[in-house]
């Protein structure tokens, strides 16, 4: 407003110049503590949003906080608006699904309001755990087998399970091919092994759940054993065993020679 002219306000003019400048830094003194009350309002919401999570892991834990708050932890999310809980939602989706990492990565890109940059960052943290842990995973017997297969154990459908495997006998992925109904679950060995080579496994295990806690196999189980070690001999990749579990108890067919894996 040049200081030359005049103020205009409802049922009067201010003309005198100094007059104008006192009323102008009176407005921009309020319009500056407005601004910074509303900022203060902001921040202070936000930060209680952003902070919850975060203690909450420092205090009960990684597993005690939902799979959504967890994507809240990792996208720096802090509040539950429409649009981030459709972006929760989305890369939620795309961290469910049985593909490779680098398809992952490929699906988180696509999702809108996810950049390379945050889509880059998410992968890099599972290719680094991977490396760091799961490679280290190395089966010697059932029992270290078992071990991997336990954060399935409370599940109450069955879930079919491949884990494949390197040269040197090092758990590589742990893959979901199938979730069945309540006792049952269908499997092709295209399923299998499509996932087995793009882990490029030279052996894998097969595993799945009992939500009954009977780890004995059924017959079903023995046919479907010797369908898979049939194809993977064809491919090259060779079936070593078939855990069953449930409740803390496993079966493993090649401790009790269910079938021959030689």
């Amino acid at each position: 407003m040049p200081l030359g002219g005049s103020c205009e306000f409802p049922g009067r003019k201010i003309t005198n110049p100094m007059r104008q400048f006192a009323v102008f830094k009176a407005n921009i003194s309020i319009m500056i503590e407005y601004d910074d009350k509303q900022m203060e309002t902001a921040n202070t919401l936000g930060e209680t949003d952003a902070k919850l999570p975060r203690e909450k892991l420092e205090s009960d834990g990684l597993a005690s906080l939902s799979d959504t708050v967890l994507i809240k932890l990792m996208l720096g999310i802090c509040n539950d608006n429409a649009r981030n809980l459709t972006l929760i939602n989305e890369v939620s989706r795309a961290l469910s699904q049985n593909e490779s990492l680098d398809r992952i990565f490929a699906d988180l890109k696509a999702v809108r309001g996810i950049k390379t940059a945050k889509a880059s960052g998410i992968i890099a943290g599972f290719e680094l755990f991977r490396r760091k842990h799961m490679t280290k995973n190395r089966i010697k017997s059932p029992s270290d087998c078992h071990r991997i297969l336990e954060a399935y154990e409370e599940e109450t459908q069955e879930h079919f399970i491949m884990i494949a495997l390197n040269a040197a006998n090092e758990a590589t992925s742990v893959n979901v091919i199938s979730i069945g109904l309540a006792n049952q679950t269908l499997i092709h060995p295209r399923e299998v092994f499509s996932k087995a080579i793009e882990a490029r496994a030279i052996s894998i295990i097969i595993a799945h759940n009992h939500p009954t806690g009977d780890v004995h196999p059924s017959k079903a189980d023995i046919d479907t054993t010797k369908t898979l070690q049939k194809a993977g001999r064809i491919i090259g990749i060779k079936v070593i065993d078939h855990i069953i579990f449930g409740r803390g108890n496993y079966y493993s067919f090649a401790e009790h020679n269910t079938v021959d894996f030689n």
